[in-house]
C-alpha cells in the first residue's frame, strides 16, 4: 500500500548555498548549531539539522532520509510504500509555509528515533546524524521553486486548524484515501508547472541542471503512481550515461577539497559565497560537479565550471562522459578539469586543466572515454 505522507523539516538557511541545492551538503559544526540554539532560544523549529543532507544524491546509492521523531511511522506500516513530502515550518523565517520537496517510493528501514548513524559523514563535535529510510535516486528532488502552501486550502493538505505534532496523511481521518491521491497530484502537477516555468527563465547553468533532472524524477513519479498528470514537458532531457567511477569515497573527497578550495578564494575576492555551488551533490550525472565564478583583469565576473577527478595514484585513471565532452566543448574558455591526487595521507596535489591541455596530453579512449598517458 502506499502513503502518501507530509513532514516538517528545519528550512536548509545557509545563505551561502543557493536554493536548487539546499540538503546536499554537511553543514559545519556551527552551522548545525544555530538550529540548536534557536529552537531553544525561540522554539522555531526541530532541536537539531539531521535533515541536512535529505537531498544529498548519490549516482548510484540510494538517497538516505531522515524522519523528525513524531514523523515516523508505525511499526505496522514498516513494510508500507511512502510518497513523502517535506514542508517548512509557518514560523521559518526564509521560507515560510512551502513544499520544498518529495521523496517516492520511500522503504523506512527504523522506526526507532535514533534510527540508523551515518557513519561515513560526522561533524566535528556533534552527535553523529542519523536517518530512518532510504529513497531510490530518481524519485527523489527538490522543488526549484518551491511551492507555497495555504494551511487554510485544501489543494495539497486537508483544512487543519493546527498542524500539530508529526506526519500528516494528504487526508484527514474521515476523509477517502481519494483526496490523497488527488492532493498529491496536484502538488507533482504544480511543481511540473512550476519548474518548465522556471527552465525557461533561468540564466544559472547550474540551476537548469537542477532543473531538468527535477522535470525527469516528477515525470517519473507521475507515471509509477499513476498520478495522470498532464502539464508541458519541455526538458524530459534525463542523462541515462551512469558509470562507476574507481573510488566513489575518493572522489567525494576530492569534490569537497576542490569545493572548499572555490569557498576560499571567494572570500579572498570578497564575493556572496552562494556564487559557489557544489552541483554534483543534488544531480550526480551533472557534466560539472562545481559552478563557480572567476574575477577578469578588468575586475569583471564571469561563471566558470570545474569538473574534479580524484585518484590515489600518480597515473591519470579517470573516466570522461561523451556529456561532459560536448559540455567543456561549448564552454571552453569558462570551464576546467581538476585532478586531485591524494599520495600518502599528504596535502592533496591538485592540477588543472582546459580541455585543450587534457586533449593535447591524453588520448580519448571511447568508453565514456578514459583517460590514457600518451
Amino acid at each position: 500500500m502506499t502513503h502518501f505522507i507530509a513532514i516538517k523539516i528545519n528550512y536548509d538557511h545557509r545563505e551561502f548555498i543557493s536554493p536548487h541545492l539546499k540538503y546536499s551538503v554537511l553543514p559545519t559544526s556551527e552551522q548545525y548549531k544555530e538550529y540548536i540554539k534557536r529552537y531553544n532560544a525561540q522554539g522555531k523549529g526541530g532541536n537539531g539539522f539531521h535533515e541536512c543532507l535529505n537531498f544529498s544524491i548519490p549516482e548510484i546509492e540510494p538517497v538516505k532520509l531522515y524522519l523528525p521523531p513524531t514523523c515516523i511511522p508505525a511499526k505496522k506500516y514498516k513494510d508500507d510504500d511512502f510518497v513523502i513530502f517535506s514542508f517548512t515550518y509557518q514560523n521559518e523565517e526564509m521560507l515560510s509555509s512551502y513544499i520544498i520537496g518529495v521523496h517516492a517510493g520511500v522503504h523506512i528501514l527504523s522506526t526507532d528515533p535514533g534510527g540508523i548513524t551515518r557513519e561515513d559523514q560526522r561533524i566535528q563535535g556533534i552527535d553523529p546524524l542519523h536517518y530512518h529510510a532510504v529513497a531510490p535516486n530518481e524519485l527523489v528532488t527538490l522543488f526549484v521553486p518551491p511551492l507555497k502552501y495555504d494551511k487554510n486550502e485544501d489543494r495539497y493538505m486537508p483544512i487543519l486548524k493546527k498542524w500539530g505534532y508529526g506526519n500528516r496523511n494528504l487526508n484527514s481521518s474521515n476523509e477517502s484515501e481519494e483526496l490523497s491521491f488527488r492532493r498529491a497530484k496536484n502538488i507533482i502537477t504544480d511543481a511540473l508547472n512550476a519548474a518548465n516555468v522556471a527552465l525557461r527563465n533561468s540564466l544559472n547553468m547550474s540551476e537548469k541542471v537542477i532543473i531538468r533532472r527535477q522535470i525527469g524524477v516528477l515525470h517519473r513519479i507521475n507515471t509509477i503512481y499513476e498520478l495522470n498528470v498532464e502539464v508541458e514537458n519541455i526538458a524530459h532531457e534525463i542523462n541515462r550515461h551512469t558509470f562507476v567511477l574507481p573510488n566513489r569515497e575518493i572522489g567525494y573527497l576530492g569534490e569537497k577539497y576542490i569545493y572548499e578550495e572555490e569557498l576560499r578564494y571567494i572570500r579572498s575576492i570578497d564575493e556572496d559565497l552562494s556564487k559557489v555551488e557544489w552541483t554534483s551533490q543534488a544531480e550526480p550525472t551533472s557534466p560539472f560537479d562545481i559552478k563557480t565564478i572567476r574575477k577578469s583583469i578588468d575586475g569583471s565576473i564571469y561563471d566558470h565550471f570545474i569538473e574534479v577527478k580524484s585518484s590515489t595514484s600518480e597515473d591519470v585513471n579517470v573516466y570522461i562522459s561523451d556529456r561532459q565532452i560536448d559540455f567543456f566543448k561549448c564552454n571552453e574558455n569558462c570551464s576546467s578539469f581538476k585532478f586531485v591526487k591524494f599520495l600518502n595521507n599528504q596535502q592533496p596535489e591538485v592540477e588543472e586543466m582546459t580541455l585543450k591541455d587534457l586533449t593535447d596530453r591524453f588520448e580519448l579512449i571511447p568508453i565514456k572515454f578514459k583517460l590514457r598517458n600518451l
